[in-house]
């Protein structure tokens, strides 16, 4: 196994013992990826950040079950992977109108500032975050004829803007949850 690989592993192991959601390991590129899904829920909710790892795994489990998800399936929400199918950005757009990203079948911009504002500390981060969302904003539309296409019209702009946002560096050794 390659070097990166073990220290990916390691990574990810020992995150996942300090609140993985919210541990200071993960790179911006992942974290742009997870405001689309899973850190979302810690403005929605209002709950103590301690929480968030259990009310995203609330929010997830409801939209498995109302979408018809596979467990398979439903690890897009915490990957930087596109929707494929029509049960892959059902479940997205389950998750992102569930933890306020999308609102009244819109991005919401303002969700997604919130968010920043309790996801990121660093001015820096911050300002790369805000950008984001602002971006997103502008980009982000319903396709007539694509069953849940606010799912994957999401998940795309976080995906290509955020790549575009971070260092080579960064990408190079994210952890992609």
């Amino acid at each position: 196994r390659s070097s990166h690989h073990i220290l990916n592993s390691r990574l990810l192991r020992n995150t996942s013992r300090r609140h993985l959601f919210l541990s200071p390991i993960i790179t911006m590129h992942a974290a742009f990826v997870l405001i689309g899904s899973a850190l979302l829920v810690a403005f929605v909710s209002g709950a103590p950040s301690a929480n968030v790892k259990e009310i995203v795994q609330n929010v997830s489990k409801k939209c498995a079950a109302e979408t018809k998800a596979s467990p398979e399936q439903a690890k897009i929400a915490v990957s930087q992977h596109i929707p494929k199918d029509d049960v892959e950005r059902c479940y997205l757009q389950c998750v992102y109108t569930g933890v306020g990203v999308i609102k009244d079948g819109k991005f919401s911009e303002e969700g997604g500032k919130k968010l920043v504002a309790l996801r990121f500390h660093d001015a820096k981060e911050k300002e790369l975050a805000n950008k984001l969302i602002a971006t997103c904003a502008k980009e982000i539309k319903a396709k007539d004829g694509e069953k849940c296409s606010l799912g994957r019209a999401v998940r795309e702009c976080f995906v290509n803007h955020g790549n575009k946002s971070t260092s080579s560096h960064l990408r190079k050794t994210a952890i992609f949850l």
